[in-house]
């Protein structure tokens, strides 16, 4: 028995002084993260670059660290390629912009902006009509990373129907439609509302305006039905309740059709995720992650609605709660 005793605290001895500490963080180096969604036809084009970090520090304290979230230095350049030759170019350069306070720095030089853009755009959205490519190329010499993105150009979309300034009905055929088409790729309709909201105790109205999203990823058929009582669930979810309000008038609404290649697509789709543990890592960027992708914007503007869409906000259950008036 004093044996049997004696190797178990023998055992216990060797097992204790051999080495049992794990390193679970392996040694990599910081990889850069872009997010850059580019409207050509915008007067300044933006790329998004910061950088991964692992270390044993706490992620709060590194992410208060601006050594830990940017680049001291980068050099961002934007071409128009025709097979591989360049035929355009820009340069990207820090802007003197400071974030607001957060648990991330607010140092400057996060975002990096270009405001020699294309102005020369021919009835396709080309310029000339020979750019076939864009590639965004990205170079930190501090670090020896050179990351490139690569994307065809997405012929913009647009919204044939209805036009700008005309007057519609929510209720014409039971359902507003909105006639518009772009390539596959992410597609999403929003809506930008103004009325005017008079409140008790101030004399004079106030316009306001709100934007919120009405479909997002849409199929690529070109008819989008809003039926009239979608179109009034959307107005009372998404304009707030206010205590002294005395009345609100309808004014107009903007629609804004979004869409953008099948980067973008896949990029949302494999990068949503249900739970912490599911977070499936897709990107279009070489030597990098993030998403490179061209987009493009249409809008109609100041559409009017017609008197029985009108009456029909200030009396239906769905938004009687807003207060808007039928005149």
């Amino acid at each position: 028995m004093f044996f049997r005793g004696l190797n178990i605290i023998l055992i216990v001895l060797i097992l204790f002084s051999c080495e049992n500490e794990i390193d679970v963080i392996d040694e990599v180096e910081s990889k850069p993260v872009i997010y850059s969604l580019l409207n050509l036809h915008d007067t300044v084009y933006s790329v998004s670059l910061t950088r991964t970090f692992i270390e044993e520090e706490n992620a709060y304290l590194l992410a208060k660290n601006p050594g830990a979230v940017f680049y001291p230095s980068a050099n961002i350049r934007l071409d128009g390629l025709v097979g591989d030759s360049s035929i355009w170019s820009t340069s990207f350069y820090k802007t003197d912009v400071r974030k607001d306070e957060g648990i991330f720095p607010s140092e400057p030089g996060y975002l990096y902006y270009s405001d020699s853009v294309i102005t020369d755009f021919d009835e396709n959205g080309l310029l000339g009509g020979y750019i076939e490519t864009f590639r965004l190329s990205i170079h930190i010499p501090s670090h020896n990373i050179s990351a490139s993105a690569k994307r065809p150009y997405c012929l913009p979309g647009g919204i044939a129907s209805p036009l700008d300034g005309r007057t519609v009905s929510l209720f014409d055929r039971k359902e507003f439609t909105i006639i518009c088409g772009s390539i596959e790729g992410y597609r999403q309709l929003s809506f930008r509302v103004r009325y005017i909201e008079k409140l008790k105790d101030i004399e004079e109205p106030i316009e306001q305006e709100i934007e919120y999203m009405v479909r997002k990823n849409m199929p690529s058929d070109k008819y989008v039905l809003i039926p009239g009582d979608f179109f009034l669930n959307k107005l009372a979810r998404n304009i707030p309740l206010v205590d002294n309000l005395q009345f609100r008038r309808f004014i107009d609404f903007d629609i804004i059709f979004f869409s953008t290649d099948e980067a973008f697509l896949t990029y949302i789709t494999t990068n949503t995720y249900t739970n912490d543990m599911i977070r499936p890592d897709w990107s279009n960027i070489e030597n990098g992650i993030g998403i490179f992708s061209l987009i493009s914007i249409d809008e109609k503007s100041r559409l009017k609605l017609d008197q029985r869409s009108r009456d029909s906000i200030a009396f239906s259950p769905i938004t009687s709660k807003l207060k808007f008036v039928n005149w």
